[in-house]
């Protein structure tokens, strides 16, 4: 209530800016009141100002104006593309874009479709969770109004200053994007997420696991089994080991993981290493674990003995603290005593 008559009058201020964040701050207070104002706004010249119109008003039961949305993505605008996920029939559309030439295009269009849950933008998802030449990142990104959000794509992240690219929160949005990919029909993930194994992306191998754990179906669980066995790649190895172990499946998991959490409990927990860019990455460097990566990995495994809480699980981890270096001992006990409330 106080905040709507001043969005009110700013909003007849001239500067365009001004004009595009008051209209999407009347849509999300879904200021019936303004829908005057908001329609001569829809008429401007500047194209984000008509967007943030349209979309107040599509939520505010306009549903017409979601043409005025649809015709600037029509025109490959990128903040339109974002609003089209609340669209009913804005598929084909976006199944177009994503085979645009222009690469912001294409992102945008492939995101949006991922995110309407439609199973044709399989083909498409390679580019967001494969790494290739380009090292593409993502970044969550406004407009100059900061009221229409999109996705930067960088090229070559890896090199870049770290004032351009933030590398750990474009990781952070793959995964949030391979979570939507779970809503997809069940073969589809699947797909993409053999594809992950295949392609040995590590960086999204925990999080994945993660995912098929929790999805647990005997397809699922089949996947992790066969990458239990990768040859040369013990993070997929050890994570899917891992998984199948928390879901409690017959098999060598236990024993793996006591040899494993036994070989590497006197390791660096606490001051990591960052993860080397996959660009940066020498051939071969998959045989061996970073030291994140293990840091991690023996957490985890740690945690998930811990849970188990019978005599065998408790006497590992014991044994681990024991002989943990001394400075991570008293974390290490801590989430024992956590994991076992």
């Amino acid at each position: 209530d106080n905040l709507l008559p001043a969005l009110r009058k700013k909003a007849t201020h001239s500067n365009p800016l001004e004009q595009e964040v008051c209209a999407w701050g009347l849509g999300q207070l879904k200021d019936a009141q303004s829908q005057a104002m908001l329609k001569q706004l829809a008429a401007s010249v500047h194209a984000n100002v008509q967007i943030a119109a349209a979309s107040a008003l599509y939520t505010l039961g306009a549903t017409a104006y979601k043409d005025h949305i649809i015709k600037q993505a029509e025109k490959k605008n990128i903040f339109a593309l974002n609003q089209l996920k609340n669209i009913e029939g804005t598929e084909e559309l976006l199944l177009t874009l994503s085979k645009d030439h222009n690469l912001a295009v294409r992102i945008n269009a492939i995101i949006t479709l991922l995110e309407k849950h439609d199973p044709r933008v399989l083909p498409f998802l390679p580019e967001i969770f494969i790494q290739d030449y380009r090292d593409l990142a993502f970044q969550p990104a406004v407009s100059f109004g900061h009221a229409l959000p999109y996705f930067k794509v960088i090229s070559s992240a890896s090199i870049k200053n770290p004032e351009e690219v933030n590398l750990a929160l474009s990781l952070y949005l793959k995964e949030a994007l391979l979570k939507e990919a779970l809503e997809l029909p069940e073969k589809d993930f699947l797909h993409i997420a053999s594809l992950i194994f295949e392609r040995e992306q590590n960086q999204l191998i925990p999080f994945l696991v993660q995912l098929l754990e929790n999805l647990a179906t005997d397809n699922a669980v089949k996947l992790l089994k066969k990458h239990s066995q990768k040859i040369g790649s013990p993070l997929i190895r050890d994570y899917c080991h891992l998984a199948l172990f928390r879901l409690k499946e017959d098999g060598p998991y236990e024993t793996y993981l006591e040899r494993w959490l036994l070989r590497h409990q006197d390791g660096e927990l606490i001051n990591f290493r960052p993860l080397p860019p996959h660009s940066l990455q020498q051939p071969g460097s998959n045989y061996m674990l970073t030291a994140e990566e293990t840091s991690h990995l023996f957490l985890d495994i740690f945690l998930a003995f811990a849970k188990r809480q019978n005599a065998q699980s408790i006497a590992i981890v014991i044994e681990a603290l024991k002989n943990a270096q001394p400075q991570n001992r008293y974390a290490l006990a801590g989430l024992l005593l956590r994991a076992t409330e």
